[in-house]
């Protein structure tokens, strides 16, 4: 309604005041640039071509990705019994990211981007078997419950990172129709962590650093076509602080969708 209010100013304007044929007038709303040119094959000797105007740095709130989080040990890891601590329930083991601003730097075209913002990344990993992690201890310590069935037993890590993400899409302008893809780094700090059990109802929890390591820093990649968006992430460091692991090395892996997208 806006545009046909400028349109009928501007061809009001040209009547009064007789605007030599060669004039070109921009007429600007909030998203898209209207170029009025004279000498068209329009019965009033107009061209009118419509450009969506795109700014150089774009951003959005809210974003967010559901997946599954997913430890990787160097190697075949045994406790005493000969149990592994770290066979995963690997359905409820999840992986969300709550990314609250992004940013895109962009190209002219609006194809390639750099995206970056703040992310709060929290992993959950629930154990197959009846183990509990040990807080306040020099080195990563497991106890195993023999005989005792949880129905959890999992520990929560929070990291808060800042992504920085090269990106491309193939038709910025229709993205329900685009072939998207980015990849790039995060990187941020331990925010918190804690190891949480349930037992016939009875719960506990636990809060403890657990040894973990206080950086994280991974490469992401996300790949996808219209509102289908895939993303994987593999860690650059190990969980656990390289100090403290008591001989554990696991690498994070973490997959799942981007629910809501840039």
């Amino acid at each position: 309604m806006r545009e046909l209010i400028y349109l009928l100013l501007f061809l009001l304007g040209t009547s009064v005041t007789g605007l030599a044929q060669d004039t070109t007038i921009i007429m600007r709303t909030e998203r898209i640039d209207t170029i009025i040119t004279y000498g068209g094959s329009s019965p009033d000797g107009y061209n009118y071509e419509r450009r969506r105007r795109r700014g150089v740095i774009r951003e959005r709130w809210g974003m967010l990705d559901l997946g599954v989080s997913i430890l990787s040990p160097e190697q075949d890891y045994r406790l005493d019994n000969g149990v592994d601590p770290f066979e995963q329930r690997i359905i409820k083991s999840t992986n969300v990211n709550i990314h609250f601003i992004k940013a895109r730097l962009e190209s002219r075209s609006g194809k390639v981007g750099l995206d970056m913002g703040p992310t709060l990344e929290i992993f959950k990993y629930f154990f197959e078997n009846p183990i509990v992690m040990q807080g306040n201890q020099p080195q990563v310590t497991f106890d195993y419950m023999e005989g005792v069935n949880y129905r959890k037993n999992r520990l929560t890590a929070t990291y808060l990172t800042f992504p920085l993400m090269l990106s491309f899409r193939s038709n910025p302008r229709r993205t329900i129709n685009s072939f998207h893809l980015a990849f790039g780094i995060d990187a941020g700090f331990l925010v918190g962590a804690n190891f949480k059990t349930r037992l016939d109802g009875n719960k506990d929890k636990v809060r403890d650093n657990f040894n973990l390591n206080q950086w994280r820093s991974d490469l992401r990649v996300e790949i996808g076509f219209g509102p289908i968006l895939l993303y994987g992430a593999m860690g650059l460091q190990d969980v656990f602080d390289p100090d403290q692991n008591a001989g554990y090395q696991i690498k994070p892996y973490s997959v799942g969708f981007v629910v809501l997208p840039f």
